[in-house]
């Protein structure tokens, strides 16, 4: 599995296709894709012939921003509605992928970075992973946050390692 913010995959499908298959990947994100539907050849382009893509459009702005999971056929995968359309400070995509009798919930996230970081951002993220604990099973986070992590001192960084351990 992987994650990668492509900032327009228009002009990355072969370097993304190339990602895929060199690291033998079942799953990728990419987040702010650009695209503007889910028709858009971009999508085709960049997933390998056995893949299939689940992604979500910005609302407010189609060509900014856009999540993209691409997966492996070896996976079964369900969009997950967890009330994410109420989420006003980051898009978030979940899917729920299973293989054999496993299954997991995986909630790919992007935050602009010239939002700055707000409580808001921490309410909705809280809410949006209180909804998807209640489905016992693991969850997996990832994406683009913009929230500088590698600055402990810093108060949003604390916040969210805060949240993300409070939340196990």
């Amino acid at each position: 599995m992987g994650w990668l913010n492509v900032r327009s995959l228009a002009s990355k499908t072969v370097p993304v296709h190339e990602a895929v298959t060199t690291n033998d990947l079942d799953v990728l994100v990419l987040t702010e894709t650009w695209h503007r539907t889910s028709d858009d050849i971009c999508l085709r382009e960049a997933a390998p012939c056995d893949f299939t893509v689940v992604d979500s459009v910005r609302e407010s702005q189609p060509g900014y921003g856009g999540i993209a999971v691409l997966y492996s056929a070896l996976l079964q995968c369900t969009r997950v509605e967890v009330g994410i359309s109420q989420v006003k400070t980051f898009e978030a995509l979940c899917i729920r992928p299973t293989a054999g009798n496993s299954s997991w919930l995986l909630l790919s996230i992007y935050r602009p970075g010239s939002s700055r970081v707000t409580s808001t951002f921490f309410d909705e993220l809280s809410s949006t992973l209180e909804i998807l604990v209640v489905h016992g099973c693991l969850v997996v986070v990832g994406g683009d946050l913009n929230v500088h992590v590698e600055d402990p001192p810093d108060a949003s960084a604390a916040r969210l390692s805060d949240l993300f351990h409070a939340m196990d």
